[in-house]
């Protein structure tokens, strides 16, 4: 027989048992849209957590100062210098706190306190305004940035500029210009997480430290290729500094490792779903042997005038590979849409979808077919036509 022929004479045969057809593509359609759905969100939460932890500050070192340690931003200034692998360094402060509007009750908060190279640490995009500048912050001017969740919930809009507000940090009430609106990373972050996290504000670390001269905490942006800067950092301070009470902690590390556990739960599930797979490649078989026993007359004959064995078995692989093909599409389909529809709805950004992650499973389910359709086929083409037609009488 043709190609052509063993195709058609394939796809009529699936026709006439569509029923058994479809709910055989069915539950491919499940076992391949679960393991396609899990693998993208896995790879597509990993890469977007990877992208939010890197604009709150989690790309380079970060060193905290304890009881009794000083650090100031010319500790910054010398490390920058004296140790490899660290590009720049920014002071930074953080406040658990409260604000409020004049005359308006009190609202918890997360107080940023930083300089006018934020943006280059932390993924601050400015919707309307400006950021604070150079002498803002060495001046320890009163003026802040607050994020687009609280000009729009407070103030109705997020042209804001000129607005005051009111932050109460260790007990005193200070009053800030809003000379800014901006979208955070850190507020997607904690979407991510779950978690209900108050709305930002940020405002020049000196303003509310009140002094140039001592941060609790320095960032710094490190090279890609110096995995040995933490240490470093470590060694420097233990040599130039009286006081051994600094942390210093590599956040790029435990990005490393979050972006580790997506993978592992990610595999994990993946191979649960798998299972799914082996169990649809199962009952294509069924379904395939099933219909052997019932056209063993319908065999007999094409046999008798002039089908091969190898054409019989042609046609049964051809049937078994078009059912799974229809779910392995039909699953696809339905796989990408869902990862679109969840990922979206939980994270509000799109998947990173990437070839691997459809292409495998889909080669590996007609793959599946191709095998499922194997032991009905050998059975099919070594029937005895006489036996086959007598049989089925």
């Amino acid at each position: 027989m043709r190609p052509y022929d063993i195709i058609k004479l394939a796809y009529k045969n699936v026709s006439r048992g569509r029923t058994g057809a479809c709910l055989s593509a069915v539950s491919v359609a499940v076992g391949i849209g679960a393991v396609i759905a899990l693998l993208a969100i896995g790879n597509s939460a990993k890469a977007t957590v990877s992208e939010k932890l890197g604009g709150f500050g989690m790309d380079g070192i970060v060193i905290f100062a304890g009881d009794g340690a000083e650090l100031t931003p010319e500790d910054g200034e010398s490390i920058t210098q004296s140790v490899s692998g660290i590009e720049s360094a920014m002071p930074f402060e953080f406040w658990f706190s409260y604000y409020r509007l004049p005359h308006s009750q009190q609202y918890p908060t997360l107080i940023i306190g930083a300089d006018e190279t934020m943006g280059d640490y932390l993924d601050v995009d400015v919707l309307a305004g400006r950021s604070f500048t150079e002498g803002e912050c060495k001046s320890a001017g009163r003026v802040c940035i607050v994020d687009s969740e609280l000009a729009r919930s407070k103030f109705g809009h997020i042209d804001v500029g000129g607005e005051s507000i009111i932050l109460i940090v260790d007990g005193r009430e200070l009053e800030y210009e809003i000379i800014g609106v901006c979208t955070s990373a850190m507020e997607a972050t904690a979407g991510l997480m779950g978690m209900d996290i108050p709305p930002f504000i940020y405002v020049p670390w000196t303003s509310v430290c009140g002094s140039e001269d001592e941060v609790s905490q320095l960032v710094f942006k490190t090279s890609d290729s110096d995995t040995d800067a933490a240490q470093d950092v470590k060694d420097y301070l233990s040599a130039v500094k009286t006081s051994k009470n600094y942390d210093v902690e590599d956040m790029s590390a435990y990005r490393e490792e979050f972006s580790s556990v997506i993978d592992s739960v990610t595999s994990v599930l993946g191979a649960t779903a798998a299972i799914s797979l082996f169990v649809a490649a199962m009952g294509v078989t069924g379904t395939m042997l099933s219909s052997v026993s019932e056209r063993q007359r319908e065999i007999g004959i094409c046999k008798a005038i002039g089908a091969t064995s190898l054409d019989i078995c042609a046609i049964f692989m051809a049937e078994a590979v078009m059912i799974t093909s229809a779910g392995c599409a039909a699953g696809t389909l339905c796989g990408v849409c869902l990862v679109y529809a969840l990922f979206y709805s939980f994270f509000s950004a799109l998947p990173d979808i990437t070839v691997y992650s459809v292409a495998a499973p889909c080669a590996v389910t007609v793959l599946s077919g191709l095998v499922s359709g194997v032991i009905p086929a050998l059975k099919a083409a070594r029937l005895s036509p006489v036996n086959a037609i007598r049989k089925d009488r």
